[in-house]
């Protein structure tokens, strides 16, 4: 059945149900309501019982009074005047008696009078004077109730409650493969899909079937474009080699180094491509790292080769990040500070102890205002300092980008006031607990705890 089918049929239901319990309702508030032909059928039957009781012997009146009761209207004989009878009847009893007093003379004549049955106050009880002087009493149960209304009030809500409770169940019983339709969505193109359950109404299937097949075709196309150009980097690495070796044997050293400049390059746009695509299906783990130790490492490295490099920030914190991943995001962003600024400065502060903030800030010439963005798409370089010459291939920042966005932090790149550019990452993560290794989380604000310079 459709998605249209089953909504229909909810609203059906809930349309028969609430006829349902409407016609209990009204049934109920028929047999409850207290209409006048209710008096006029009491009044009739206490002027009845009178005559009759009026035209019996004395010593058979117990009997027949008795046989003259039943639910509706209880008489007894002889009816005592009870001690705490109220001579003083509210105006509801008084518009009362007038009712049953105007069913038959005599009732009028027959001097009746009404009370309030004690702790029963829908009960109405009377006394009515028989011809030879003696007292008639009787009980009519629950005469003055009105719990006709709020019964009725109380059925009603109940009834939207539970025609409420059904719609709700029923709609969101149907929601289910939707929501489970939009979780696959978010997941499309991540190495942890799951197919998803082909099942719900007819247009929720086929929804399903499109997207796992959509999923499949998509995995598909990103594992043929990885192994065709590993092949091809494969291919290539062999005339490369063989160009490499026969460019030593030239006796030009200026043809031969600029063969040799032209195969690295080569074999860096080759590299450069792989790395940055083969990290879309990256199956390397997270584990417990100490940032700080990774950083301090970087920039000694860095420093090593007689560059200006420096790191300032705690000497330990650790989080749960993949190492290669983001020790590739630091040499990238550590080595660009150096080609286009010729110096680095590293700082790892932790803020509220719930996340880390690393900045990589050079003295270069910055990055435009408006191509800030575009930076972080796959290929773009920018012109002027930035171009080709440098090596640059327009993937290193993509690549920061996404193995930053696949950590679950962000990535923000600005132009320092005193000029150069300023990289900002920001790396989430649980903390207040100890590693495997016995090296503290985070679990404070330790900005500026420690600083320790790179050589230089």
């Amino acid at each position: 059945m459709g998605l249209v089918g089953r909504v229909s049929v909810v609203l059906l239901g809930a349309v028969a149900l609430v006829f349902i319990v409407s016609s209990v309702l009204y049934e109920q508030v028929e047999t409850f309501t207290i209409d006048d032909s209710h008096f006029d059928r009491i009044g009739e039957r206490l002027a009845v019982d009178t005559q009759v009781l009026n035209a019996t012997a004395a010593a058979q009146r117990p009997i027949l009074a008795t046989m003259l009761s039943n639910g509706e209207l209880s008489v007894f004989w002889p009816g005592v005047r009870p001690a705490s009878w109220d001579d003083t009847p509210s105006a509801a009893l008084r518009e009362l008696q007038d009712r049953l007093s105007a069913t038959s003379n005599l009732l009028a004549v027959s001097s009746l009078q009404l009370a309030i049955v004690p702790h029963q106050p829908a009960d109405v009880r009377g006394l009515l004077t028989l011809a030879d002087g003696s007292k008639l009493q009787f009980d009519a149960p629950k005469l003055l109730s009105r719990h006709h209304v709020t019964q009725g009030l109380a059925s009603a809500a109940i009834a939207a409650a539970a025609v409420l409770f059904a719609a709700v169940m029923l709609v969101h019983t149907m929601s289910l493969p939707l929501g489970a339709l939009a979780d696959v969505a978010d997941a499309v193109g991540e190495d942890a899909w799951v197919p998803l359950d082909e099942k719900g109404p007819r247009e929720v299937r086929r929804l399903a079937r499109a997207i796992n097949a959509m999923q499949v075709r998509i995995h598909r196309l990103i594992n043929d474009r990885t192994e065709a150009l590993a092949a091809v980097s494969h291919d290539l690495r062999t005339p490369l080699a063989r160009l490499r070796l026969r460019s030593g044997f030239l006796d030009d050293a200026e043809a031969q180094a600029a063969i040799e400049a032209d195969v690295a390059e080569m074999e860096a746009m080759v590299g450069g491509v792989l790395a940055y695509l083969s990290g879309e299906n990256d199956p390397e783990k997270a584990r417990a790292v100490d940032m700080a130790a990774m950083l301090m490492t970087l920039v000694d490295e860095a420093a090593d080769t007689g560059r200006s490099a420096h790191y300032e920030g705690p000497d330990h914190v650790s989080m749960k990040l993949r190492p290669l991943a983001m020790k590739r995001v630091f040499t990238n962003l550590i080595d660009n500070a150096l080609a286009y600024g010729g110096n680095v400065q590293v700082g790892l502060r932790v803020v509220d102890g719930r996340h880390s903030v690393v900045t990589v800030d050079d003295d270069g010439p910055g990055i435009p205002e408006a191509d800030l963005e575009r930076v972080l798409t796959p290929f773009f370089r920018v012109e002027g300092s930035r171009s080709r010459a440098t090596g640059g291939l327009g993937l290193g920042l993509a690549i920061v980008q996404r193995e930053v966005m696949r950590a679950g932090g962000h990535l923000v790149l600005s132009n320092r006031d005193g000029g150069g550019l300023r990289v900002q990452v920001t790396l989430f993560q649980a903390q207040g607990e100890r590693s495997s290794d016995g090296v503290p989380r985070v679990d404070g604000d330790m900005s500026g705890a420690f600083r320790r310079p790179g050589k230089s």
